[in-house]
């Protein structure tokens, strides 16, 4: 064992910093921050989500007195809608699967810790189910263990308490994961693997059963809390850092093997726990247009650096993008970019270019610093980055490479603190940390833009900082600079509200909800009001239409969309917001597809329907109904093909079938009473995992695409009835369901865990 690895973390600190009061000033600082939300009750959401309900154009609207932008649309409209389904009490299984709302129908994202298929999110859903509140405890939940998995970790390698707290304060609560507040996986991520190295850590030096289970649960949680390219990038750094760590506390080839493959094993089992989800996961991402895009979605993350203006204003943008002004603020100056939380800020910076004086003391130093620059210049060299996507599986999303350095550049930083603190650096080191705010003054004057002066003002202050530590290492020149950046940067990044304000009705979503109480769906036609009735939020307000926003978008809805005209989004194909014209309805697929009235800023014209309400400059139109999404065709109005399944003329659809009543109490649970011999066809989109019993008899279900909408990758889910009346049930049974058998396995575990420790206190001495 290295004399590293066994020197206590607190042997040479100060005597008043010890190892608890550090982790008691940081969870000061944690509820300080999140005071907001803790103490005022408010929720985390960016703004009073008026302009999506409508409600902002109705007389006695209010603006909101507190910050607000749209810039942070995930959680409005992909998160926060999903989990009110996720958390309804409208469905047969134990956990919600299907949703109904969007598209013909859509199974319901269970990854992203966005629900109860993760047995943190199902205990929080057991003391919540609005979903603002849920969101916001998950959220705070996420950035909190981050910080805590990040302290718990460095002390465990022999930090000072103080260089430990800077550490776990720089990737917890700093610009970066509060900028993304809408994008909890990534806190997340941060939260596991730093749960994985502890744990890992602990397990070196003194295995055991209780560690062995912590190091199953966070591979198992950050699986399915986590972002996956986020994940894949920060696994080869814990891979490369297990491998080292190993090499250093095992001798001999055979128990340093015998060592990685029991880590191995223990990674497999947190997988194997995490089946229930991943493989619905898989079923989806095969079934999905995101399966079939090239490498060009990964590479448009890389900063194009055409000359050196380029490289830069992105060098500034890490530095403190700030400088430009508050980026949710009008007056931000564009010229920065779009803000995306990928910034270090001047005093971690300037503890950054002190990291290779440390190189030669800390021994795990030359693996973090490699990653962190291999980050960094895939950030600006596609070639590069090309390396990462073609051999790492880095090819999952368009998330910027930068995003695997904020990891290796926390650690570094409490490296940094650490050797400071001890007073193993050489006196000239202020002199290295001015460095980062001497080049921004000249990036700045390069450029030739404005600043905005207050905010340059922090930032030279921030810089002086880290200078002021190198030169007086004391802990009155450490926390001030690095609270500095926490509670100024990152806090005003945080967006909060009363739960109150938050706007989830107006009288468009009450007319609509009374007219699309059968069952149906309604459609955008021609352009769209701005985020009037963003996709997804159907699923808030109770509504039902044909769009989306979805990043796993089934190939044949997207060749369905792309045939209405809708206006799909290069690479990811996730949302479909509105049907080009009138031309396309007079198809007479969206009455198919069960959609009975249209949204329109224009007149579409008798033909189209007849206009019923008009609120401000929208207008609905309510078109001939069909029946209410169950028909049943007759037999001998059908015929089957070997090569494309059951045929028959569209327009029978419509002309010749019956209308069936439907029972959609549940949604993951279709019923239809009386079904005469014939086709049934329900308009609900067809899925692998639907299932379908008629008189109590499993019965295949069928796929019916071709006949309605010309290819047999979009299709409605149909079933033979082959003798009458009969009673017709459809199910969605996916693999989610069995999500619970973990969740008992980690409960049992975690009983076992706490009665053995209470005994092990009973029985010692004193």
């Amino acid at each position: 064992m290295t004399a590293e690895a066994r020197t206590n973390p607190t042997d040479s600190a100060p005597e008043f910093w010890t190892r608890r009061r550090g982790l008691a000033l940081l969870v000061a600082i944690l509820l300080a921050y999140f005071a907001p939300v803790v103490f005022l009750g408010h929720v985390i959401y960016p703004h009073d989500n008026a302009v999506e309900s409508g409600a902002s154009r109705e007389p006695g609207h209010v603006e909101s007195e507190y910050r607000s932008t749209h810039r942070l649309d995930d959680q409005s409209t992909a998160y926060i809608p999903e989990l009110a389904h996720a958390l309804a009490d409208d469905h047969e299984s134990w956990i919600a699967t299907w949703n109904p709302h969007n598209q013909l129908g859509r199974p319901l994202m269970q990854h992203f810790a966005t629900g109860r298929a993760w047995i943190v999110g199902n205990a929080v859903s057991m003391f919540t189910r609005d979903p603002f509140r849920f969101y916001s405890w998950m959220a705070l939940l996420a950035v909190s263990g981050a910080a805590l998995a990040a302290y718990g970790f460095l002390t465990e390698r022999a930090l000072h308490p103080l260089a430990a707290l800077v550490g776990a304060l720089s990737l917890s609560v700093g610009p970066f994961a509060v900028g993304w507040q809408t994008l909890p996986m990534l806190p997340w991520d941060f939260c596991w693997v730093f749960g994985v190295l502890w744990g890992i850590e602990r397990y070196l030096r003194r295995p055991s059963v209780w560690n062995r289970g912590a190091i199953v649960f966070a591979v198992h949680s950050l699986l399915l809390s986590g972002y996956p390219q986020h994940t894949m990038m920060l696994g080869w750094s814990i891979a490369g850092f297990v491998l080292w760590r190993v090499w250093k506390e095992r001798e001999g080839l055979a128990v340093r093997a015998g060592a990685v493959a029991a880590l191995a094993g223990l990674a497999v089992v947190g997988f194997v726990a995490s089946l229930p989800v991943l493989a619905d996961l898989y079923t989806e991402l095969s079934r999905s247009v995101r399966a079939d895009v090239t490498d060009e979605l990964a590479l448009a993350a890389v900063t194009k650096v055409m000359e050196p203006r380029d490289l830069w204003l992105s060098l500034l943008r890490s530095y403190d993008i700030f400088v430009g002004g508050h980026p949710y603020s009008p007056d931000f100056s564009r010229w920065l970019g779009i803000f995306r939380g990928y910034l270090f800020s001047p005093f971690y910076v300037g503890l950054l270019f002190l990291a290779p004086l440390v190189v030669k003391q800390r021994r795990d130093a030359p693996w973090w610093m490699a990653c962190f620059l291999l980050a960094m210049v895939a950030n600006h060299s596609a070639a590069f980055y090309q390396l990462g996507v073609d051999w790492l599986g880095l090819s999952f999303s368009d998330l910027p490479p930068i995003a695997g350095a904020l990891l290796p550049a926390a650690v570094l930083s409490a490296l940094v603190t650490d050797a400071l603190l001890r007073g193993a650096l050489p006196k000239w080191s202020p002199f290295l940390a001015a460095v980062p705010a001497v080049l921004c003054l000249v990036w700045v004057q390069q450029l030739g833009v404005e600043l905005d002066r207050f905010y340059m003002g922090l930032a030279a202050a921030a810089g002086i900082g880290a200078c002021v530590f190198a030169y007086k290492p004391r802990c009155w020149t450490l926390l001030p600079f690095a609270l500095l950046v926490v509670f100024h940067h990152g806090r005003s990044l945080l967006v909060t509200r009363p739960r109150a304000e938050i706007s989830t009705d107006s009288a468009l979503v009450r007319d609509l909800r009374d007219r699309l109480a059968d069952g149906s769906r309604f459609a955008w036609i021609g352009p769209r009001k701005g985020f009037l009735l963003n996709p997804n939020q159907e699923m808030l307000f109770g509504l039902a239409s044909i769009h989306s926003y979805y990043s796993l978008q089934d190939r044949g809805f997207a060749h369905w969309a792309a045939k209405l005209g809708g206006n799909l989004e290069a690479g990811y194909n996730r949302r479909f917001l509105n049907v080009a014209g009138t031309a396309i309805v007079a198809q007479g697929e969206l009455v198919d597809a069960n959609v009975t009235h249209y949204l329109s800023t224009v007149p579409l014209g008798k033909a189209m329907g007849v206009e019923v309400a008009r609120f401000g400059p929208v207008r609905v139109t309510e078109a001939e109904r069909s029946g209410n999404g169950a028909t049943l065709l007759p037999q001998g109005e059908f015929f089957y093909d070997s090569s494309v399944g059951y045929q028959f003329e569209p327009g029978l659809l419509r002309d010749r079938s019956k209308s069936i009543a439907l029972d959609r109490g549940r949604t993951d649970q279709l019923v239809a009473e009386s079904c005469e011999p014939g086709l049934l066809i329900v308009s609900a989109a067809y899925h692998p995992n639907w299932r379908a019993v008629v008189d109590g008899r499993p019965s295949e279900v069928i796929a019916i695409g071709e006949s309605l909408f010309g290819s047999p990758a979009l299709a409605l889910l149909g079933v033979r009835v082959e003798r009458g009346p009969a009673r017709v049930e459809f199910r969605y049974e996916p693999a989610v369901r069995y999500a619970w058998i973990p969740q008992l396995a980690f409960v049992l575990f975690g009983a076992a865990a706490v009665f053995s420790c209470l005994r092990r206190r009973a029985s010692s001495p004193g």
